[in-house]
């Protein structure tokens, strides 16, 4: 399959720029780069110059790798963030400044809002819990501050708490936080918009890779693979890591009409089953001759295959995703 470059490029950077607008302002340059290194290329110069070679697979776009170079593009935390919301999570921020100020405090205060969507809820009732980011600047001089609703404060054994004692952990409660912004420095509160900014891309640094799903999987096919053959990569959480601390987490690789699931050699296990090494898992799968080619596999099929697959392992070890 094969399009115009510019086209198949902009799609995916609209893909990027449409959840991520009101949240971080992220150079365009940074965002072309990103998504020539998903499609094979270090700079969209590279991908251009490849395009004249061979037309250019959309199917062929690896999240993994574009993600990978926006972090060396601006900061790990930063391109996790952006990670959850190409995954399909939403998060609105609302700050609204409140339209009475007691006249005995010297800040400004604001209401502030953030709303989750797009999000599985945790079949547990588990409140995903965050650290409120803090603006300290020499000195120790706080030119404002974020503060948890106290429905938003987290009830857990170890709260992270600033150098005075504030609590910082907050939580999520039915995809929602609340709290407030207070502003002390003259200057901001005289022209907001840079505080505001500030306010709402770290806080969305913060709670998104907070509901991080605990299983992802991508399926993709890179530039000289053949019609019909995908690359699989699954991808387990830190708490998935965790729950099975140290031990193999093998699980049945998918059986697929007329097709074959072959393991990298580092994730083959015996009896067939795969294995995730350091929380990952690579491998492809491949039509069995003209039957298979006759009966292709949609990238949505051989991913709803392996994440059941994955999750038959959950359950039998009880572990709640």
């Amino acid at each position: 399959m094969s399009s115009s470059l510019k086209s198949i490029v902009n799609a995916q950077l609209r893909a990027f720029n449409e959840p991520i607008a009101e949240l971080f302002q992220i150079p365009h340059g940074h965002l072309i780069e990103a998504v020539s290194s998903g499609f094979g290329a270090r700079t969209y110069a590279a991908l251009r110059g490849r395009y004249e070679q061979q037309p250019l697979d959309p199917l062929s776009f690896d999240r993994q790798a574009c993600i990978e170079r926006l972090s060396e593009l601006t900061d790990p935390v930063t391109a996790a963030a952006v990670d959850v919301l190409v995954g399909g999570a939403r998060l609105t921020i609302k700050i609204t400044r409140r339209a009475v100020q007691p006249a005995r405090y010297l800040d400004i205060a604001y209401d502030v809002e953030a709303a989750l969507s797009g999000v599985s809820q945790d079949p547990n009732g588990r409140a995903p819990t965050f650290d409120l980011p803090e603006q300290i600047l020499a000195g120790g001089r706080e030119p404002y501050r974020i503060d948890s609703a106290h429905t938003h404060r987290a009830r857990v054994a170890s709260p992270t708490r600033s150098s005075d004692g504030r609590m910082l952990t907050a939580q999520v409660v039915d995809g929602q936080w609340r709290g407030g912004l207070y502003i002390y420095d003259e200057k901001h509160q005289s022209d907001d918009r840079r505080c505001i900014g500030w306010v709402k891309a770290n806080l969305a640094r913060a709670m998104l890779p907070a509901i991080t799903p605990d299983l992802r999987c991508d399926v993709f096919r890179p530039a000289g693979y053949h019609e019909g053959v995908w690359r699989v990569r699954l991808i387990a959480s830190s708490r998935v890591q965790a729950f099975w601390s140290g031990s193999p987490f093998l699980f049945a690789l998918p059986e697929l009409p007329y097709h074959r699931v072959d393991s990298e050699k580092a994730n083959w296990a015996d009896f067939g089953d795969g294995k995730l090494v350091d929380g990952a898992w690579l491998g492809d799968v491949y039509p069995n001759g003209s039957d298979g080619l006759k009966n292709p596999q949609s990238a949505e099929n051989v991913r709803s295959a392996f994440m059941s697959s994955v999750r038959e392992t959950f359950n039998r070890a009880k572990f709640a995703a």
